[in-house]
């Protein structure tokens, strides 16, 4: 099967700009109905010091936690930014569900209050999840439309691991 068939190819653009801005907007939402849940339940928010940084801060946070190996990659800026966002979803999206677990194991906790916390969290899980796959679906589209060789193609399924 091919993915990247060449007869036939639509030009496809993915603005990374704006898959950055849609992904921080869905987190946004996400804090904000987290916050609004906590409100209605009277107890303050599960978390105990949160820290948003920038988008500008993110990145160069991001490149501290091992991103080198994009960077050298030699894979076109798209895609390597593209590679960089998955990273980051991954690794936030294995935090949530690692506090769900750890949420799910705390028996200490009444049942009101246990299931409003892990209907936050699972909300967090989802829309973690649906940013992904937005994302992963840009890295389709943009390694389609970059021409990458079969070797760029799997320098960057590797580095996705």
């Amino acid at each position: 099967m091919d993915l990247f068939p060449q007869a036939g190819r639509a030009m496809l653009t993915v603005d990374i700009k704006s898959t950055r801005q849609a992904i921080l907007a869905n987190q946004a939402q996400t804090s904000a109905k987290q916050a609004e849940e906590a409100r209605q339940s009277g107890s303050a928010p599960s978390e105990g010091i949160k820290v948003d940084l920038s988008l500008k801060g993110l990145e160069v946070a991001s490149k501290q936690q091992g991103d080198a190996d994009i960077d050298e990659s030699g894979l076109p800026e798209s895609v390597r930014q593209l590679l960089k966002m998955i990273r980051k979803l991954q690794r936030e999206l294995a935090e949530a569900n690692r506090q769900l677990q750890a949420l799910m194991r705390d028996r200490s906790l009444d049942p009101v209050e246990m299931q409003k916390k892990t209907a936050a969290l699972q909300a967090r899980v989802s829309a973690l999840s649906a940013s992904l796959n937005t994302v992963n679906f840009g890295l389709v589209r943009a390694m389609s439309q970059a021409d990458l060789t079969p070797d760029q193609v799997g320098k960057a399924m590797k580095l996705l691991v």
